[in-house]
């Protein structure tokens, strides 16, 4: 309930702005994160889902429109890049943080998906237990649409192991599951993958560095 009176204070600040004048806000107020970002409706209109940052804590929350906040989920670890429904019980939080990998140069931003059972908080990030997973890769936490079953989605991922030249596969992942399989196989030099409605792959991006050759197949 203390979120969800914070919520309404925003919510109210809103309102009032079109009718009162405020101080400028403090240079330091610019740079400072948003309150409420990233708010999704789900698909049958009763829930928002968004992310709040209240001082320094950073959640994932889910308010009931008529009811307020219900459901929240703490993300004190890593940063909130964004939220949606993937049903009317399901949300996908994307989260990164910055770390480093032995055997590699540097520090990189990893990102992850986290599947997460608005009802009973059950949170899963897909395809971390995948194998042959390439070891360092910055977009694992990318979904690109969904697959042929209910309750699947598809994500490109790099897979190969410490010193090959990766592919980047499309890989399908189960909301359920932490292990994804092989979607469809992809090339050293694939960029990018389109799909369209029920998992049906519509094009796979290339660029041949060396021959400076660009194709969509």
């Amino acid at each position: 309930m203390r979120v969800f009176g914070f919520l309404a204070g925003i919510f109210l600040f809103g309102t009032l702005a079109a009718h009162a004048e405020y101080p400028k806000p403090s240079l330091e107020a610019y740079g400072a994160l948003p309150q409420i970002s990233s708010a999704q409706i789900s698909p049958d209109g009763s829930k928002v889902a968004a992310i709040a940052n209240v001082g320094n804590s950073t959640r994932a929350i889910i308010l009931e429109i008529g009811v307020g906040v219900t459901q929240q989920i703490g993300v004190e670890e890593a940063k909130a890049r964004g939220i949606s429904f993937y049903d009317n019980e399901h949300i996908i939080l994307r989260a990164s943080e910055t770390i480093s990998t032995f055997g590699f140069r540097g520090e990189y931003e990893y990102s992850g998906a986290f599947a997460i059972n608005i009802e009973s908080l059950d949170v899963n990030q897909l395809l971390v237990r995948t194998r042959e997973l390439y070891p360092a890769q910055s977009g694992l936490g990318r979904i690109i649409g969904r697959g042929k079953k209910d309750g699947e989605v598809l994500m490109p991922a790099y897979v190969g192991g410490v010193g090959a030249d990766p592919d980047l596969d499309l890989m399908v992942a189960k909301l359920g599951s932490q292990r994804g399989r092989r979607y469809m196989r992809g090339t050293s030099d694939t960029l990018d993958w389109f799909v369209g409605d029920g998992g049906r792959v519509l094009a796979r991006e290339r660029y041949n560095n060396k021959t400076n050759l660009y194709r969509v197949q």
